[in-house]
């Protein structure tokens, strides 16, 4: 369910939706930068490679985006 949740917002996001990039760039960060608990405890590991994938094809769009323009 959570992958097709994440698949959502990733697809608004390759669409120009801000508030879905937003959501899953945060989502990332707060994975690299939680200190209260491990990231593993919050996703298990084929969910966080789901975000990773959908956070680099984001990544890798608002570069490419950024040098068009």
């Amino acid at each position: 369910m959570l992958e097709g949740i994440l698949t959502r917002f990733a697809d608004d996001a390759l669409k120009g939706k801000d508030k879905s990039a937003a959501f899953l760039l945060n989502r990332q960060q707060l994975l690299e930068t939680s200190s209260e608990q491990p990231a593993n405890d919050v996703l298990d590991v084929d969910d966080r490679k789901v975000l990773e994938f959908y956070a680099q094809q984001l990544y890798a769009q608002f570069k490419k985006q950024g040098n068009s323009e």
